[in-house]
């Protein structure tokens, strides 16, 4: 489990918005604009990513789209959580992330953080998603230090030890 939970932790941290940056700017969606290289319309998106997309993440109804070198994402808000969704040039899903600040975690991964860290606060979380799993990667605090954890279906690891 520790190794599936590195190699994620450090695919997140190429997508990883700073937990203070991302608290302060969630509610502003320019946090998603990638500096103004527009949206494309859906007719341009590759038609593999864009059914995978409405299958996988039905829940999303005004995602936006951008054409990366490597592929494309899209982009959506729900409940003030960001997510972001990377395709390859060739519409494979490649994986997911949603970025929580410490008030849209979920309660139950909050509680369970809180159990086993007590007196730490959570200033932010990445939940990556693949195509068969969902794993979890929380920022706490407590007196200036900061630790990584990972969580998945067999647990939770501290990854900075």
């Amino acid at each position: 489990m520790k190794n599936h939970l590195t190699i994620l932790s450090i695919l997140c941290s190429f997508v990883f918005i700073s937990p203070k940056l991302q608290a302060a700017s969630l509610t502003d969606t320019s946090v998603l604009t990638l500096e103004s290289r527009g949206y494309m319309r859906l007719n341009e998106v590759n038609m593999q990513a864009a059914r995978h997309f409405k299958k996988k993440f039905s829940q999303a109804d005004d995602e936006k789209w951008t054409k990366l070198n490597t592929g494309y994402l899209a982009t959506y808000f729900e409940h003030s959580v960001a997510t972001l969704v990377y395709y390859d040039t060739r519409g494979k899903f490649l994986y997911g992330v949603k970025h929580f600040n410490e008030t849209t975690v979920p309660a139950d991964l909050r509680q369970m953080i809180r159990r086993q860290f007590e007196g730490y606060t959570i200033i932010g979380m990445n939940e990556i998603i693949t195509e068969d799993n969902s794993y979890y990667l929380p920022y706490i605090e407590r007196y200036r230090l900061q630790k990584r954890l990972g969580i998945d279906d067999q647990g939770m690891i501290e990854l900075d030890n």
